[in-house]
């Protein structure tokens, strides 16, 4: 089997912001397969900007032969809520990470994540190992809905 050397671009999100950059760099190195960085685009952000960078960030990518394989939570969006043991707190989160799916999507990127093991402070303080079972089902149950929602662009968890 060959393995490809990709980038993840969390290490660009506070150098290079404009997609014409962190591209022109990637594609220097030889680079040709990325994980994408909600740092440079927010998927909180009003839609017509975000279209904008979408726009450019898919242009440079194509022009410079870049793969966005799929995307990653970043700096400041890789809390894991979707299996929080408060129901209305995992309900809440799960439009959340309707907006990552959408970006991704929109990216043209295989699937996204993010930090898993964000949840372990109170992941951990259930004695259980069957409520912990419960608590990752839950959150496979919402995320399955999240991407498939999003429609075949974003496979399911």
């Amino acid at each position: 089997m060959n393995v490809a050397l990709g980038f993840d671009l969390n290490c660009f999100s506070n150098r290079y912001v404009e997609p014409e950059a962190w591209t022109d760099f990637v594609a220097s190195c030889g680079v040709r397969i990325v994980q994408f960085n909600f740092d440079l685009i927010d998927f909180l952000l009003p839609y017509l900007p975000r279209r904008r960078l979408v726009d450019r960030t898919r242009s440079c990518c194509r022009s410079r032969g870049i793969r966005l394989k799929c995307a990653f939570g970043g700096h400041n969006h890789h809390q894991n809520y979707l299996g929080h043991p408060d129901d209305d707190v995992a309900t809440a989160y799960e439009e959340f990470y309707r907006k990552m799916a959408d970006l991704t999507a929109e990216l043209g990127a295989e699937g996204f994540g993010t930090c898993f093991a964000i949840a372990a402070s109170w992941f951990s303080a259930i004695r259980s190992a069957a409520g912990r079972c419960l608590i990752v089902r839950s959150g496979r149950t919402i995320g399955r809905r999240v991407c498939e929602a999003r429609g075949p662009e974003v496979p399911a968890l």
